[in-house]
């Protein structure tokens, strides 16, 4: 057999210590020089995390009802209907360029989209489509927006600007007409919101072809 020519010594009677990576020599094979006995001695031994407790739940969750699982679905339905009609507004405000004239009067691409939110391009609402549903799906009331805009409505100044251009473009008389459409509570069936969202993607994808973006 081949002794190996790490654990081997120039020296006659001498021996590598057996400890990884020193190289003193010992008079023993496979004996550990001092100094290493030593670092051995006083090596702290490795702890093991202990494993975080399990937290215990003191109450259970309660399961939703019937009632709430339809509310959810309903809640669901909503969001993805509205996403359809927004992209669809944007589309339809754009020109064969496919750029549109937002609320604020600055020009953007239909489709922008980037990492902030004023290179994004929104269908801003002026009546929430949270709070006024009755309006959510009105196309006055939806128009393209500047991301930083659409997400600081509640400022006095975007709201203002919003409604002057509203006036100016619809007349007064419109604005008002959709200013008491948007108080009148709304709630859209399941079935509403799925036909809904069916023709809104219709209308886009026709709509799409049609200005060959």
């Amino acid at each position: 057999m081949t002794p190996d020519p790490k654990r081997l010594h120039p020296k006659k009677g001498k021996h590598k210590c057996n400890s990884n990576s020193c190289m003193r020599v010992v008079t023993v094979k496979g004996d550990i020089c001092p100094s290493c006995q030593i670092k051995m001695a006083t090596k702290k031994p490795i702890q093991k995390k202990e494993p975080k407790p399990k937290q215990i739940e003191l109450f259970e969750k309660p399961k939703k009802t019937k009632s709430q699982i339809d509310l959810d679905k309903n809640k669901r339905l909503f969001d993805e209907t509205l996403i359809e009609f927004q992209r669809l507004r944007r589309l339809q405000e754009s020109d064969e360029n496919g750029y549109c004239k937002c609320v604020n009067g600055e020009i953007m691409k239909w489709n922008a989209y980037g990492k902030y939110y004023n290179e994004q391009c929104h269908s801003g609402h002026y009546f929430s489509a949270g709070k006024c549903r009755n309006t959510a799906f009105v196309s006055m009331n939806v128009h393209p927006q500047n991301g930083a805009k659409n997400m600081t409505m509640g400022d006095g100044f975007v709201a203002d600007e919003y409604k002057s251009y509203l006036i100016k473009r619809y007349g007064k008389e419109a604005f008002e007409s959709l200013e008491i459409q948007a108080r009148i509570p709304k709630r859209w069936s399941n079935f509403e919101l799925t036909q809904m969202r069916k023709e809104y993607n219709r209308q886009y994808l026709e709509l799409l072809k049609e200005k060959g973006f």
